[in-house]
């Protein structure tokens, strides 16, 4: 098993992802979300893991999370993780790993790239045809809650924007950059 090189620490910021093997889908219907969330919902509650924003895409997903309990992202991941693959393999009726290999961790140590992490967690979609002005309508991630649209019963973030007047406006912002980013790319000098 691959060493992790990364330590969790009480009360740290985390940013746990993880995608289908060979880039695969590891959600195929709605039930398949559901499921995961649920599981989420379960698990946050059983190990002291507080979900700040969330981004579930076909072939991948994102979580913010922090840690309040000892070990507790560890063992959240791997519960989480493993009770999904059986649900997926079972329901499928498939066999072998689900994931493309064990979760990835990269630790936040700073407000501001917490705030713009949830940026890029939220901005997923866009890459899967999503318009910019469906986010907030994107049932499988916590922008609706961010936003205002949904309440939701996962994130746990008015600590992380209670900075931010207008996080619709803050989250398009960075949709406009992308743009004139990509077209500056396609520009002829």
């Amino acid at each position: 098993m691959p060493y992790r090189r990364i330590n969790f620490y009480q009360n740290g910021y985390y940013h746990v992802y993880n995608r289908g093997n060979r880039k695969s889908n590891i959600f195929r219907d709605k039930g398949d979300y559901i499921f995961f969330l649920k599981k989420v919902k379960e698990f946050r509650d059983k190990y002291q893991i507080k979900i700040i924003a969330y981004c579930l895409m076909p072939n991948h997903f994102h979580l913010l999370v922090e840690q309040l309990g000892e070990n507790a992202v560890s063992v959240f991941m791997r519960d989480l993780l493993h009770d999904y693959a059986v649900f997926f393999n079972y329901k499928y009726q498939v066999v072998g790993r689900l994931f493309q290999g064990p979760f990835k961790a990269k630790e936040i140590k700073s407000a501001g790239y917490l705030l713009h992490l949830t940026r890029y967690i939220h901005l997923n979609p866009l890459d899967i045809g999503v318009a910019a002005c469906d986010l907030e309508n994107y049932q499988w991630s916590s922008c609706p809650e961010y936003i205002g649209t949904r309440l939701g019963t996962i994130p746990d973030y008015q600590d992380v924007i209670s900075g931010i007047a207008d996080y619709r406006e803050y989250l398009l912002e960075a949709v406009e950059f992308r743009i004139k980013d990509q077209l500056k790319m396609l520009a002829i000098d």
